[in-house]
């Protein structure tokens, strides 16, 4: 996730997009494999991530939704042709159910996600 703050900085917000979505996969299988965890450690880590680099991340992303859509489906494309190990099992299959279902309910609802970035005034491209 923080080598998507990186590219968005450097003009690359898809990549930043694709980096920021694999990530946020990963870790949220972590979290979700490891439920004992301080609190105060990597969930609040993670919700601090989300937070400062999620928000400009989604806010470029959110602006096409079909390509966002396409990006979330290259980045399970790219978890299934490359897994960690570590992340393996039925957590792990949860955190990327619940990215399949992200993708399909924007793509359900681009119309209003545009509306409602119109009435903001945040470009739709």
């Amino acid at each position: 996730m923080a080598k998507a703050q990186a590219l968005l900085a450097a003009g690359r917000a898809d990549e930043a997009t694709f980096w920021f979505y694999a990530g946020q996969l990963r870790y949220r299988s972590y979290l979700t494999a490891h439920r004992d965890l301080d609190p105060t450690g990597h969930p609040a880590l993670f919700a601090a991530l989300i937070e400062t680099i999620g928000r400009p991340v989604n806010e470029y992303a959110f602006g096409d939704v079909p390509k966002l859509a396409s990006t979330i489906s290259m980045v399970l494309e790219w978890d299934r042709r490359y897994p960690d190990p570590s992340l393996a099992g039925p957590e792990h299959e949860k955190t990327r159910n619940g990215l399949v279902g992200l993708r399909e309910q924007i793509m359900a609802q681009a119309d209003s996600i545009r509306r409602k970035r119109q009435r903001r005034g945040l470009p739709n491209r």
